[in-house]
């Protein structure tokens, strides 16, 4: 007989569970794109601010870039509770060959 892999069960209802799930994978998509997005958008636009002289693109890229650094953050801050159920638990260290 196979025990019940959690004892004591789920810390809340599976409804709210898959909600919260759902949610933050849309904020790390949303993070995800403004990073990566962004980071196209600045070194564009500091390339056309240089190219034709104009300040209006350069305060743009200054903009995105002054972001960058909460957007990763941001990013890897959402994904990391998705992420770390991927991981082999600390058990598994001990007994996997590779490790």
């Amino acid at each position: 007989m196979i025990p019940d892999p959690d004892p004591i069960g789920l810390p809340a209802p599976d409804w709210l569970l898959i909600f919260l799930l759902l949610l933050t994978f849309v904020l790390h998509i949303l993070a995800m794109n403004l990073t990566l997005g962004g980071t196209v958008i600045a070194v564009v636009s500091d390339f056309l601010g240089r190219r034709r002289g104009d300040e209006r693109y350069r305060r743009l890229a200054q903009h995105l870039v002054s972001l960058l650094p909460i957007t990763l953050a941001a990013t890897i801050t959402l994904a990391w509770r998705r992420c770390s159920s991927c991981r082999p638990s600390t058990a598994s260290f001990s007994t996997h060959p590779r490790y």
